[in-house]
């Protein structure tokens, strides 16, 4: 909706006990303080009901929503662990040294007992050292005094054999020198004799070598020759083997960098295998760790997961008993609509037109059909003379029934399905014109099937057509609709034969009240354990491979080369030179000696010392452990369907909860003294003590004055989280559930945990969630500065103007008896769209009230010229409306539903009720379509004047906003009827007036307001004169006031206007009229008083009592006024009449101009007389 540039909201409240109640909310009022604003201040929208308007948030609301998220204190507990004690009492008595370090802190019990069990390892580790240590150093002690007492022994042993060893020693060499003596004799003897043998054979030798070696020299010149040749072929050989040598020795060279090379690739790729392996075994000893710890977790998420089943199996009970009260409910409503649609009739006939004709065979159609709705038409098919074939077309009505809450059945048929067409020929076709046609035409003339043949050819075809119709038909009980025409069948030849199906419905049922069923209950949201997630386990790592260095090739080393044999030259072989004998040395014969023996003392055997051990004192490091944990909290918001609404437009009125979820507490903590839960709560949220305390039960809860709500764990609870502190526990989530009570609202959210223990406490901020109410002025934004979270929301005002044939609002102006008053009226929904409602908000439906003024307005008159959305749709058929003649005629629903959404509309009035309230909000109001009523209403005949008011209000989802009230006025058609006297211009009503005397007819008209609704067309003055007594002389006609003309002329009070009308006198009936013309009505502006006084002037033609009345005519309303008469006696004797010179006639009084408007007009004017008659007279 458009928002008017206003400083107040000019709406009235319309009441039985004061009438119209001013509810201008002034801006003003925004500048009240805190204190009284809350008790004061009411919503800038035209609420009838909540219309408190919201605070802004308080200090404490501000400060924690800027707290988001933050955490202070902290939760600790120190973890012991008999073991760890033992081992290093142990450890200090082994004389291991034990130095304790700082405390260290983990985030869970699991991490801190495994960090207790690695030091407990490390110093029973040290203390087995230190205890192996000192047993090995004493063990050595002991051993080296066992060793030094078997040395000794081994001495005394030793020493003793010695000396018997050296004495039989020295006995054994005496003997053993004589005998050497005696054989060395022996031998001098026989090499004295040899020696002289040998001395012989050596100088005859001597002789043969010189004589030999003399011919030698001579063939050693000649082989000297010979070799030098060979010596020179032999060295070019050896330099080419040399050669190749020396290429061997390059290429053994390179292949020993190669292999340099290739060692150290070697061991590179044995240092990443070793790297590869170690990484591979270590990744492995992590998964064997994580496996372990996720078992742990597994068992107590098993636990916890337990107790959620419990919960939901109550739950899941409590819903299946609902439900089957519900279900019951819809079977027992099923039954009682089964009966109901039972009791009625449907009937279903063919018309058809056939052709009586002798001359073309009397061609004629007829139709069966089945109950539900199957139908068969035939024809036959005549050439003039014989019937030459048979059609047959079958078919289906589809039709069902819907029963009505007020005991009504309406009847829909859905659609017609045409199966097939056959046509039979039984005979030739003798007609000239073989131009055979058959088709089946819909009610609005479209064809649907059309067939042209022969009539000589059999056929069949399949048409499988379905024409929708979607007619709907209301049968209140005991009433039938007529007959209703559904299709028409053309059989087109040489006369055509035309039919057409017919349907009818009977409801026979009397009205029975309506059975109410439940809302459905939904099904119970399973409690969801949110499980501790196991850690994820690493994927096995893949074994390996061994890296393969890659390795030279080594150059292939050519074969050694042949060493070249030097050529030998052909020399003559020397004679053969014995050798040169050896001086015979002479023989010495083989003396023997004699070595004595030499005793070995033995050495006794001496165990060394063993070695003792080095004096190793250990030590290790060890620290006491704790577990911190800071548990957060979260907060959620949903409306009644379980759907999350944060950050969402919702309706006032609707029902939210607070969902307070705070993480749970980990194993390893200390006693829980006091868990606590603040909240302050937005103002505008009425909380529901009651739901809140049923869904929460484990939580004491304590509200103050300004709507902060305490919430602390109960001793039952408290036992709970203190049960099994060596296991992590849930902490029940709290659920507040109430309604916002303000237009629009924006609701911030945020709440503050408190944890305490014996050693300290820890608080923590949960974050902010928001919703809003429609209805917030965009003059003042809900985030100045910054994005509007709600783009399309305003303030909720119905309006409603009444408009003139032409369009224009006609508010405020005055109108006449027969008006026709046009309302148009603005159901407002743009603020609405984008809007999360749920189901519990939408079935409270949306009502559109108009509220008529009943002593003004005729109810009955109501034309609907139009319902449209603002898309242009015609939403008429999706509302039902209702004509309200008490509010006691109302169903109980309704009453409650108008009540609580503080409307009040007077005596009788309209409403327009959304048939389909889900389907309703989605196609309008979700997406912010006013709904626009243009209504007409007729006065009541006998309203005569006043005031004229008309009232709108809106009724959405429960909530009720007034509109403003559109007033008109009725002024009462006041007009009046004098007779006056020639002379002076004198009343003589009830007088008497001689024959012969000329009297005036004063004529006063009724004065047209300004700022009036509509344009003149008629003003006329009808007076039936009495024509047998009074004789019609002439007339005039003059403005009562300024009249203002569209051109900007001002006809001046008192001037005549005669030029401007058309008189017309029967002087047969004596019925005098005189009109204005209506093209100079029509240029009479709006803003312009208007009115006339008509002078009709007589002459007494009788004796007797002469009765006159007038009736006036302004746009076809007809006053009459009061009637006058006068007196006339018999004519006295005649008198001769002296000559006496006239007075001026004198004008009327017509109020503050004096003077005489009947002036002489001489013979001239009566003259006339004898034209007037049924002439009319143009000026």
């Amino acid at each position: 909706m458009k928002q008017m540039e206003t400083k107040g909201y000019g709406y009235f409240r319309k009441t039985k006990a004061h009438g119209l109640v001013c509810g201008i909310a002034l801006a003003g009022a925004l500048t009240l303080s805190t204190t009284t604003f809350a008790d004061e201040a009411t919503t800038l929208n035209p609420a009838t009901n909540l219309t408190t308007l919201q605070t802004p948030p308080t200090a404490d609301q501000t400060q924690l929503a800027h707290q988001a998220g933050h955490q202070s204190g902290e939760l600790v507990s120190d973890v012991s662990n008999t073991e760890w004690d033992n081992a290093v009492t142990t450890a200090q008595e082994a004389g291991v040294t034990v130095k304790q370090s700082d405390k260290v802190t983990h985030d869970s019990l699991s991490s801190a007992q495994a960090d207790l069990e690695k030091q407990t390892k490390a110093v029973t580790e040290a203390t087995t050292k230190q205890e192996a240590n000192t047993t090995a150093i004493n063990q050595a002690v002991s051993e080296n005094k066992a060793i030094d007492q078997a040395n000794h022994d081994e001495k005394a042993r030793v020493d003793a054999l010695n000396t018997k060893g050296e004495a039989d020693t020295k006995a054994k060499n005496e003997a053993g020198q004589a005998q050497v003596d005696a054989q060395n004799k022996q031998a001098q003897e026989a090499a004295d004799a040899m020696n002289a043998q040998l001395k012989a054979d050596y100088e005859a030798k001597l002789t043969e070598i010189k004589q030999i070696e003399s011919e030698n020299e001579a063939i050693r010149q000649r082989n000297q020759q010979a070799s030098q040749a060979t010596h020179q072929a032999n060295q070019a050989a050896q330099a080419a083997y040399q050669e190749k040598l020396a290429e061997i020795e390059r290429i053994k060279a390179e292949n020993a960098t190669i292999r340099d090379r290739n060692a150290k690739a070697q061991q590179e790729a044995e240092r990443q295998n070793q790297a590869l392996q170690a990484a591979y075994e270590a990744k492995l000893a992590e998964i064997k760790q994580i496996e372990a710890d996720n078992e742990a977790i597994r068992q107590s998420n098993q636990a916890a997961q337990a107790g959620s089943d419990s919960t939901n199996e109550q739950r899941q009970k409590e819903y299946e008993a609902k439900l089957a009260a519900y279900n019951q409910a819809v079977q027992a409503k099923a039954e009682a609509e089964k009966k109901l649609l039972n009791q009625v009739d449907f009937s279903i006939e063919a018309k058809a037109n056939g052709v009586d004709n002798t001359k073309y065979g009397n061609s004629i159609m007829t139709a069966t059909t089945q109950s539900d709705g199957s139908f068969v038409f035939k024809h036959d098919m005549i050439d003039g003379q014989k019937t030459i074939g048979y059609g047959k077309l079958t078919g289906k009505v589809n039709h069902h029934y819907v029963a009505n809450k007020d005991g009504s059945i309406t009847a829909v048929i859905d659609s017609v399905t045409f199966n097939t067409y056959e046509y039979e020929n039984v005979a030739k076709n003798s007609a000239v014109n073989k131009n055979i046609v058959f088709r089946i035409v819909s009610i609005n003339g479209d064809e649907i099937y059309s067939k042209p043949h022969d009539g000589e050819t059999t056929f069949k075809e399949s048409l499988n057509k379905t024409i929708t119709l979607n007619k709907e038909f209301t049968l209140q009980p005991h009433t039938s609709t007529p007959n209703i025409q559904l299709f028409q069948l053309h059989d087109d030849w040489i006369y055509n034969t035309h039919g057409s199906a017919l349907v009818a419905y009977k409801n026979n049922n009397d009205a029975v009240p309506n059975i109410v069923i439940p809302s459905k209950p939904v099904p119970p949201t399973p409690g969801k354990v949110t499980p501790t997630p196991e850690k994820p386990v690493p994927p096995t790592p893949v074994k390996p491979e061994a890296v393969k260095p890659v390795l030279e090739q080594e150059k292939p080393v050519p074969e050694a080369p042949q060493k070249p044999t030097d050529d030998v030259p052909n020399l003559e072989k020397e004679k053969p030179v014995p050798p040169t004998p050896v001086e015979p040395e002479a023989i010495k014969p083989d003396l023997k000696s004699f070595t004595p023996e030499i005793y070995n003392p033995i050495k006794p055997v001496v165990k060394p010392h063993v070695t003792v051990p080095e004096k190793v004192v250990y030590e290790v490091m060890v620290h006491p452990v704790q577990v911190k944990q800071t548990p957060t909290n979260v907060k959620s918001v949903t409306n009644s369907d379980q759907v999350n609404i944060d950050g969402q437009l919702v309706p006032k009125g609707s029902t939210v909860t607070w969902e307070l979820v705070n993480a749970a507490l980990k194993a390893g903590r200390q006693d829980i003294t006091s868990y606590e839960l603040t909240d302050p709560l937005p103002d505008g949220f009425e909380l529901d003590v009651t739901a809140t305390q049923t869904l929460s039960p484990d939580w004491v809860i304590t509200t103050d004055e300004a709507g902060k709500v305490s919430l602390k764990a109960s001793q039952t609870l408290l036992d709970d989280l203190n049960a099994k502190r060596d296991q992590d526990v849930e902490v029940p989530k709290v659920s507040l559930v109430g309604r916002l009570v303000n237009d629009a609202g924006t609701y911030h959210n945020t709440f503050k945990t408190v944890v305490t223990t014996p050693t300290g406490s820890y608080t923590v901020t949960s974050n902010t969630p928001v919703i809003y109410t429609p209805g917030n002025d965009p003059k003042t934004p809900r985030n100045p500065g910054g994005d509007n979270p709600t783009p399309h929301d305003n303030l909720i005002q119905p309006t409603k103007t009444i408009v003139d044939d032409k369009g224009q609002s006609i508010d405020g102006k005055s109108v006449l008896p027969n008006s026709t008053l046009t309302y148009v009226a603005k159901q407002d929904f743009d603020q609405y769209k984008g809007m999360t409602a749920a189901k519990e908000s939408v079935m409270k439906g949306f009502i559109y009230v108009d509220d008529y003024k009943d002593e003004a307005i005729d109810g009955h008159s109501l034309v609907v010229n139009s319902i449209k959305a603002a898309n242009g749709d015609d939403v008429t058929n999706l509302l039902e409306m209702r004509h309200v003649l008490s509010q006691d005629t109302l169903d109980d629903k309704l009453k409650a539903l108008i009540k609580a959404s503080g409307i009040s509309p007077v005596g009788e009035f309209y409403m327009w009720v959304a048939k389909d309230p889900a389907a309703f909000y989605k196609a309008y109001v979700q997406k912010g379509l006013d709904i626009t009523y243009n209504l007409s209403f007729k006065l009541k005949q006998e309203f005569k004047k006043g005031d004229i008011t008309n009232q709108t209000y809106q009724l959405d989802m429960g909530n009720g906003y007034y509109g403003n009230v559109v007033v008109n006025h009725l002024p009462k058609l006041t007009v009046h009827k004098d007779v006056l006297d020639k002379e002076g211009g004198q009343s003589i009503n009830a007088g008497t007036v001689k024959v012969g005397d000329e009297v005036t007819y004063r004529l006063e008209g009724w004065v047209v307001p300004t700022n009036r609704s509509y344009d003149l067309f008629e003003y006329k003055f009808v007076d039936q004169l009495q024509q047998t007594h009074d004789l019609y002389l002439k007339d005039s006609v003059v403005a009562k006031v300024d009249i203002t003309l569209s051109d900007g002329t001002v006809i001046a009070k008192g001037s005549n206007l005669a030029q401007y009308t058309e008189t017309v006198y029967n002087k047969e009936t004596g019925q005098y009229e005189l009109a204005f013309k209506q093209d100079f009505l029509a240029k009479v502006v709006r803003s312009s008083e208007f009115g006339a006084d008509a002078f009709v002037v007589v002459k007494r033609i009788k004796a007797g009592d002469v009765y006159n009345t007038a009736d006036f005519f302004v746009n076809g309303n007809k006053v009459k006024t009061e009637t006058v008469v006068t007196h006339t006696p018999e004519n006295p004797r005649p008198v001769t009449p002296q000559k006496a010179t006239p007075k001026a006639p004198a004008l009327p009084s017509t109020g503050e101009q004096g003077g005489s408007v009947l002036t002489v007009l001489g013979a001239a004017l009566l003259s006339l007389l004898g034209l007037v008659g049924l002439k009319k007279r143009q000026q």
